[in-house]
């Protein structure tokens, strides 16, 4: 079951995939996922592991504490 924690980091992760100027489909080539499971992420449906939290990160150019922000804090390269 989705936790408040999972809906956050997801709701981040969206915010940080749309700054970079990444589609979902762009993003889940890039992982070898499915556009599905970028949105349940996004939704906060599915949890992010900390090895695809860093997966993440890589794919976005960001670091994995990026991810772990708040919605709304300010990119840090």
């Amino acid at each position: 079951m989705p936790t408040t924690l999972d809906r956050i980091a997801g709701l981040r992760l969206r915010e940080v995939r749309e700054r970079r100027g990444y589609t979902q489909q762009e993003l889940a080539f890039a992982l070898h996922v499915t556009p599905t499971q970028i949105r349940h992420w996004e939704k906060g449906n599915t949890p992010l592991s900390v090895a695809r939290i860093d997966q993440l990160a890589r794919s976005l150019h960001v670091t994995p504490a990026a991810l772990r922000m708040m919605p709304g804090a300010p990119l840090r390269r």
